[in-house]
């Protein structure tokens, strides 16, 4: 009975964290590590050491030229803005081009999404114009383009603003520059001087009472 208290006491001891000695042959009882998982860790750590002659981290200042797509520049307030998000998580001047070139193509993919959409909706405008004329769309066209005629010769790009704004699509535009079309048609435009050389109406057979 006597020796299995001493054993019990000597196990107690040896695991006594204020006891040094049993510490120390705690350590000297640990299985050591497995050669292969050992293997060159040591040359890893001193790889991993800051080189002073090749210092890592942010710049003083960055410079995102190999970032910019071809024929690109990038505003000067914008990349010192970047630039301090980049110093502030202390990227090197080659991770921050990378985090720049993909800003670069997520832009791009932004704006072409937005084209898409643009046009989408021209689409839609055109095919709601196109239905709601039905068998009157050769006709209407015909004036609206008469109409776009007559104003041109005050506003020579109305035509290029209607068709890249779209609205030149939209039911609305369509009816009032047909109709415009349709009363320069009637009246043959603008009239010069009559026989008498007097002015005729600019319209002279549309009574604008109607109007």
């Amino acid at each position: 009975m006597e020796g299995v208290q001493n054993q019990q006491a000597q196990a107690n001891n040896n695991t006594d964290p204020q006891n040094p000695q049993a510490q120390n042959q705690q350590v000297q009882n640990q299985e050591p590590g497995r050669l292969a998982q050992q293997a060159g860790t040591e040359q890893q750590a001193q790889n991993q050491e800051p080189d002073p002659q090749n210092p890592q981290g942010a710049p003083e200042a960055y410079d995102f030229t190999s970032a910019l797509p071809e024929g690109e520049t990038l505003d000067e307030a914008i990349s010192q803005k970047f630039g301090e998000i980049c110093k502030g998580m202390n990227l090197t001047n080659e991770q921050a081009n990378q985090m720049a070139a993909y800003g670069f193509e997520y832009g791009k993919g932004l704006i072409q999404q937005m084209n898409d959409m643009r046009e989408a909706q021209y689409d839609k405008w055109q095919e709601e114009t196109r239905k709601e004329l039905g068998a009157d769309f050769e006709k209407t066209m015909n004036e609206y383009g008469a109409g776009l005629q007559h104003l041109e010769k005050t506003s020579p790009g109305i035509r290029k603003l209607l068709s890249e704004t779209g609205v030149g699509d939209r039911i609305e535009i369509v009816r009032a520059i047909s109709e415009l079309g349709r009363l320069v048609s009637e009246d043959g435009g603008v009239g010069g001087g009559n026989a008498k050389g007097g002015k005729t109406p600019m319209y002279p057979n549309t009574n604008f009472d109607n109007y």
